[in-house]
């Protein structure tokens, strides 16, 4: 036996004649479920041609015939060059290192908020209570009640969690038993944000079309379409909604919200909402929060089970990686809020930081502060900023020859139609490709640019 033959049989053993790995964990006998889970960084075709191309630039950079690769779907502001709200990185560096709070270059209020935090947070490297600082999450609890016009809110329904992926996380980890012999099931649009949970915990994924015609609204009939078979195999325990939506960049008008929590109450579903880009909102659309839908229709909407999500992932801020997020749960048993603290609990608490910046946000500056301006002229001017960059990307996609997208309303990204020639979607069906993965694949390849191909939703 040569060497190289030798070297590469040394992790087995010879039994029986046969060779048998000596590893514990095998890709055989490993959690099905991860097997299942779809991610991009993973698993995505397109995604494992970048890093191919991004590497090869590295190395070879003539070889191609651009000189860097554009993330055009990114959703991480910061590491597209985004500057940080100073408000918000002030308060969170002087938490991080107190000896700040004697810098005058620092501002009065944020010099007091920090000391107002010091006194029920000496260190942001101890541990805090599990559902997050109380005091953080009665400000977040008086922010949201402003919001919503005065509804009334209690802070220990509102749990900091690591992101609003985390808050989903943490609801369907408690929902995802089986019930009368049936295996649990999440119903949720298609097209949606590719969460991958729903897989790592078994659950099965009911889909329901959104009407592309008209303006890929929510609809009754797609949603009882969808249910009617299911619910005879399936368990259906929730249904998820984005508002406004990842990735169609629509925002629910009043009668699609009543119509879902109608649904959702009928069908006896939670109700989860993820709310993250609440304030992304480019159009006339006003967003009006599913709580206060549900309070403004009265009994026995008013009394659903409903699950919000929000984090500073987003909007102006696009603090993605400081993991700030927060989740709101509504009208559950004291004896399943009580389970429900212990979930959390495994994890002690969210991310320190996370916390302080919700807190900073929560209670931004207003009118007669000293950082007053200042917040307001970056807020302001990197909302026009991404209002104008919307309405500019649509225009000029909609005068390409075949594509075609309405006006995004909120959120970061654009979802495009494209008419693929007849002859690229065979010559795609040949490598097992999907029309949108196949023309990403080539837009890739050959200008550098980035995208999601819209089949992974």
């Amino acid at each position: 036996m040569n060497k190289k033959a030798h070297f590469l049989t040394r992790p087995l053993y010879k039994s029986n004649r046969c060779f048998v790995s000596r590893k514990s964990l095998t890709l055989k006998n490993l959690n099905p479920n991860i097997k299942e889970m779809y991610m991009m960084d993973t698993d995505d075709p397109v995604f494992k041609k970048y890093k191919m191309l991004k590497e090869r630039l590295k190395q070879c950079p003539e070889s191609l015939p651009y000189d860097e690769i554009l993330m055009g779907s990114s959703g991480c502001l910061h590491s597209s060059g985004y500057r940080p709200l100073t408000y918000l990185r002030q308060v969170a560096s002087a938490a991080l290192y107190p000896a700040l709070l004697e810098d005058e270059s620092f501002p009065d209020d944020v010099k007091c908020k920090v000391i107002q935090l010091r006194k029920h947070y000496p260190s942001v490297g101890s541990c805090t209570e599990s559902p997050g600082l109380k005091m953080i999450r009665i400000t977040m609890s008086n922010y949201l009640s402003r919001r919503d016009g005065g509804l009334a809110r209690d802070h220990n329904n509102v749990i900091l969690t690591a992101g609003s992926t985390d808050g989903v996380r943490n609801i369907l980890r408690m929902m995802n038993g089986c019930i009368d012999g049936k295996s649990p099931a999440i119903v949720i649009p298609s097209p949606s944000y590719p969460y991958g949970l729903m897989e790592e915990m078994g659950y099965k994924q009911i889909t329901y079309e959104l009407d592309e015609e008209n303006s890929w609204a929510s609809t009754t009939e797609n949603l009882e379409r969808a249910i009617a078979e299911a619910k005879k195999k399936y368990a259906l325990r929730a249904l998820i909604i984005t508002n406004p939506s990842n990735p169609t960049g629509t925002v629910l008008k009043q009668n699609e919200s009543e119509q879902i929590v109608k649904f959702a109450c009928k069908e006896k579903l939670v109700l989860i909402v993820d709310e993250t880009y609440q304030r992304n909102i480019y159009e006339e659309n006003k967003f009006q929060s599913m709580k206060k839908v549900m309070a403004d229709m009265g009994k026995p909407y008013s009394e659903m089970e409903m699950v919000s999500v929000f984090s500073l992932s987003k909007d102006v801020l696009g603090e993605a990686a400081t993991k700030a997020g927060l989740m709101e749960l509504q009208n559950f048993n004291e004896d399943v809020m009580n389970q429900f603290e212990k979930c959390v609990a495994t994890n002690f608490c969210s991310n320190s930081i996370g916390q302080v910046m919700m807190y900073a946000f929560a209670d931004h500056p207003v009118e007669g502060d000293p950082s007053y301006d200042l917040w307001k002229e970056e807020t302001e001017s990197r909302f026009n900023s991404l209002a104008r960059k919307a309405k500019m990307i649509v225009d000029e996609l909609n005068k390409i020859e075949g594509f075609s997208c309405p006006p995004l309303e909120g959120g970061y990204f654009i979802y495009i139609k494209i008419c693929v020639p007849e002859k690229a979607v065979e010559e795609g069906k040949r490598k097992c490709y999907k029309p949108s993965t196949f023309y990403a694949i080539k837009l890739l390849q050959e200008t550098g640019v980035f995208v999601t191909p819209g089949d992974l939703s």
